[in-house]
């Protein structure tokens, strides 16, 4: 894979909710077991509305299959028919690129337990435990106050994505914004820098990748 410039980089934030019934799909996993909203626009999914699948008109039990809210994702752990049609109702997020960034980065880490017993046979041995993912996000300070509003008036989780430019997506991860900071001095334009913490969603999903 050749390198990618930062300079093609972009940064998308979640609007406010709009439901949505009918959702087309598209068949991306060529088993027949992904089905993903055909609609881009329409892809990411609210964090904890209700969401249902159905697979040719008739809703479809929770247990058989797993949501991937933020690529409007539906995997069944049975293949079904190529004939077959899924389609989702739920409530889309629409995204809009933050104007005036500059810098970003994330970290994604795990806890991992000690889990040795005498029978370890001299390894330590570990268990997941705890994922966790945390980041920030720089721009040129913009009169929007779009952060500084996110963390004040405790509005929640919102979506943010970390792409490589324009036509890729990347990283989507579930972000409470916990620190917005502004910086001005006489040589440099105002910068903010704000940091955010992963929350899982009603699937139990903070991060995912296309």
């Amino acid at each position: 894979m050749a390198a990618l410039p930062g300079r093609s980089a972009q940064v998308k934030l979640s609007g406010a909710g709009v439901a949505t019934t009918g959702e087309a799909t598209t068949d991306v996993g060529g088993l027949h077991t992904t089905y993903q909203i055909t609609n881009t626009a329409h892809q990411v999914l609210d964090p904890q509305a209700a969401v249902t699948v159905k697979k040719n008109g008739a809703a479809q039990s929770a247990s058989l299959y797993s949501l991937d809210r933020l690529f409007g994702r539906a995997t069944f752990f049975t293949p079904l028919l190529g004939s077959d049609t899924v389609t989702i109702d739920g409530t889309y997020l629409p995204m809009s690129t933050v104007a005036a960034c500059h810098d970003f980065d994330y970290t994604i880490t795990s806890t991992n337990a000690d889990a040795t017993t005498f029978d370890s046979a001299g390894w330590t041995e570990r268990v997941p435990v705890l994922g966790d993912v945390q980041g920030t996000l720089d721009r040129f300070w913009q009169a929007d106050e779009l952060f500084m509003s996110a963390i004040g008036n405790l509005s929640g989780v919102a979506m943010v994505e970390l792409r490589e430019n324009s036509a890729n997506a990347g990283a989507r991860i579930w972000a409470l914004f916990s620190k917005s900071e502004v910086k001005a001095s006489p040589s440099s334009l105002i910068d903010e820098s704000v940091a955010f913490e992963g929350a899982a969603d009603a699937n139990g999903r903070a991060v995912s990748t296309p």
